[in-house]
């Protein structure tokens, strides 16, 4: 007999093995399309996840258990977040080898999943001319990728929340704090890598003729 997952118990699990679907996916993804900006990105969730680790580590070190309350919830197995077994979730690796009860400040799957939405929200904002001159089909998507993002934010914030994962504030904070790293990464990769690396859906990019001045479209490689 066949075993029948409900929709709730589906959407749950997808919940709670993240974020770390979503560095390994990332990674996965960008290797079979052999996408520049997408290994960038993974590289980014990769350098989000050490991030995470030291905000977790300054966090626990300074005892910040108390102020950034979590509740007991965050011990069900529902409210661990990452794949079971062998290989370390995201957040294992932030706590290994602290040697003190960790604090429950940043949770893990806000702090990663608004810092992987804010990431990809102001590279779409860093492209809303090139978005307007391609026209409606393509401009609708900074619109419709923003509602997206927080209805997902959202989701996660309910769903960490009604189980009694973390406590409200930390909840809180570790968005804020996660779209705000979000926004400084693609500033970084900008400088650092140029505008080419930040632009997840692969549209010509518009920049000025070095002579006259006027408009040209360059194609991603």
């Amino acid at each position: 007999m066949v075993a029948t997952l409900s929709p709730v118990v589906v959407a749950s699990e997808m919940m709670r093995i993240f974020p770390d679907s979503l560095v390994i996916a990332c990674g996965i993804y960008a290797a079979i399309i052999q996408s520049y900006p997408y290994a960038v990105f993974f590289g980014t969730l990769i350098e989000t996840t050490v991030i995470f680790k030291i905000i977790k580590y300054v966090a626990t070190y300074l005892n910040m258990t108390g102020p950034m309350y979590s509740p007991a919830g965050q011990y069900k197995s529902i409210c661990r977040s990452g794949f079971s077994g062998v290989v370390p979730t995201v957040e294992a690796l932030a706590t290994a080898k602290v040697g003190m009860t960790a604090a429950g400040f940043p949770s893990a799957p806000l702090f990663m999943l608004s810092t992987a939405s804010s990431y990809i929200f102001t590279t779409l904002n860093y492209q809303t001319k090139e978005l307007a001159a391609l026209g409606p089909s393509y401009s609708s998507r900074y619109y419709i990728s923003a509602m997206f993002l927080v209805i997902l934010i959202f989701l996660f914030f309910i769903f960490r929340l009604s189980f009694e994962c973390d406590g409200f504030g930390v909840l809180i904070v570790s968005i804020a704090i996660g779209l705000a790293l979000g926004y400084l990464l693609v500033k970084q990769n900008s400088l650092l890598f140029g505008a080419q690396s930040i632009n997840l859906i692969g549209i010509p990019l518009l920049e000025n003729r070095t002579a006259t001045g006027k408009k040209l479209y360059v194609c991603p490689k």
